[in-house]
C-alpha cells in the first residue's frame, strides 16, 4: 500500500476510535465542575442576602431550575506534505483529532410570591429543629440560630430583624445553650420524641445520673423549672396547668437577619451611616462580635481574599467567610440545610430567565 494512503487510513481509524471514548470522558469531567459551580453560586447567593440585610437592603433569591449542556463532536483530519530529496517520493503525514464544543444553557426561576414569602416569615417547626439535632448538629448551634426565646430567656430577639439601636439581651440564653451542649457531648441529654408518645410530642430528657448535678441544676434554674424530673415537654405555645418548656423558633428570614449582625462593615460605611450603630445602656457602642463570634462572622476586604471559604462582591467591597473559621463554616452549612427544608417544595414564580452560555 502506498505510504501516504496508509498514513491517512491509520489516522482516520484513530480519530474514529477516539470518538467512542470522548463522550464518557467529557461527562466525567463536566459533572464535577457543574456540581461545584452550582454549590458555589448557591453559597454566594446566601452570603449576598445576609450582607444585604446588614445594610437594610432587600434580599432576593434566584433558583437554578435546570442546566442543559449540549456537546458537538467533530472529527478533524488534515494532511501535511513533507518534501525530501528529488530521489525520495513526497510523503504525506496525516493529522487527526476530535474537536468537542460545549453549549450549556442555564434556566433561573425567581423565588418570590406569597407562598415563598410566607415560608420565609413563618417560624420553623420544632420538628425541624429535632431533625437537625438527630442529624448530628450541636444543640447549642441549633438553639442559638433557630430559637428566638425559651421560657423567659430571650435570644437577642431584636437581632432577628433590622439591626437594632439598643443592645440585645441574650447572655442567660447562651449560658443555657452551652450547658445543654456540654451534656449532649457527654451523652447525658436527649432532644426529640420519646418512644410510646404521640409523634408531635417533643421532649428534652436527662439521664438520671446527672439529676442533681451542677449543670442540671443550672439548666432547670435558668428555665424556671422544678428540679428532680428527667424529662420536660417542649411546646411552642404555653398550655395552662401543664408544666412545659415553651420554645419559640425563628423564621428563616429571622435567622438571616440574626446572622447579618455578624457582618463586619467597613469603617467608612459605619461613619457614613449606611449601617446601624447599636448602643449599650451607657451609650457606648455595642460589639456584635460578642454575640456572633462563636456562630458566624463575615469579614470585609478591598480585594478578593485568597483565603475565602465563600466570598461575594457588594458595594465596592468583598465580603467573605474565612476558610479557617470552622465555626462560621459550620453555621453557614446549617443555614443552607434549613433553607433547603424551608424552600424545597416551593415553586418559583415570575418570569424564567434562560441564558445560553455557549459560543
Amino acid at each position: 500500500m502506498n505510504r501516504r494512503y496508509a498514513a491517512l487510513t491509520v489516522s482516520l481509524c484513530i480519530a474514529l476510535s477516539a470518538c467512542a471514548g470522548v463522550g464518557p470522558q467529557v461527562f466525567e469531567s463536566n459533572r464535577a465542575q457543574y456540581n461545584m459551580a452550582l454549590q458555589n453560586t448557591d453559597d454566594q447567593q446566601l452570603l449576598l442576602n445576609i450582607v444585604r440585610l446588614r445594610y437594610r437592603d432587600r434580599p432576593y433569591f434566584l433558583e437554578v431550575s435546570s442546566v442543559a449542556s449540549h456537546f458537538n463532536f467533530q472529527s478533524r483530519l488534515g494532511a501535511l506534505a513533507a518534501l525530501g530529496s528529488p530521489q525520495i517520493e513526497q510523503e504525506v503525514l496525516a493529522d487527526a483529532g476530535i474537536v468537542v464544543e460545549e453549549q450549556p444553557t442555564v434556566t433561573y426561576i425567581p423565588l418570590q410570591g406569597a407562598d415563598f414569602t410566607q415560608r420565609l416569615l413563618t417560624p420553623v417547626s420544632l420538628q425541624t429543629l429535632v431533625l437537625l439535632a438527630h442529624s448530628g448538629w450541636s444543640i447549642e448551634r441549633i438553639l442559638k440560630l433557630g430559637a428566638q426565646r425559651i421560657n423567659q430567656l430571650p435570644n437577642a430577639p431584636t437581632a432577628a430583624g433590622p439591626t437594632p439601636d439598643a443592645a440585645p439581651i441574650y447572655s442567660d440564653f447562651q449560658n443555657l445553650a452551652e450547658r445543654l451542649r456540654e451534656l449532649q457531648i457527654a451523652d447525658h441529654f436527649f432532644f426529640g420524641c420519646r418512644g410510646g408518645e404521640e409523634s408531635e410530642a417533643i421532649y428534652i430528657c436527662f439521664d438520671q445520673s446527672v439529676v442533681g448535678s451542677k449543670k442540671y441544676l443550672e439548666i432547670v434554674q435558668l428555665l424556671g423549672l422544678q428540679p428532680g424530673a428527667t424529662s420536660f415537654r417542649i411546646v411552642q405555645t404555653a398550655t395552662a396547668g401543664k408544666p412545659s418548656i415553651v420554645l419559640q423558633p425563628r423564621s428563616f428570614l429571622g435567622m438571616l437577619y440574626y446572622l447579618s449582625q455578624g457582618v463586619v462593615p467597613p469603617v467608612a460605611d459605619v461613619k457614613a451611616g449606611r449601617v446601624t450603630r447599636t448602643r449599650n445602656a451607657d451609650n457606648t457602642e455595642f460589639d456584635w462580635l460578642k454575640l456572633m463570634q462563636d456562630l458566624m462572622v463575615v469579614n470585609t476586604a478591598e480585594q478578593r481574599p485568597a483565603n475565602a471559604f465563600v466570598a461575594i462582591a457588594y458595594r465596592n467591597r468583598w465580603f467573605y467567610i474565612d476558610d479557617s473559621d470552622l465555626q462560621s463554616k459550620s453555621t453557614f452549612s446549617l443555614l443552607g440545610q434549613i433553607f433547603a427544608l424551608t424552600s424545597g417544595s416551593i415553586d418559583g414564580s415570575g418570569p424564567l430567565l434562560t441564558l445560553p452560555i455557549g459560543n
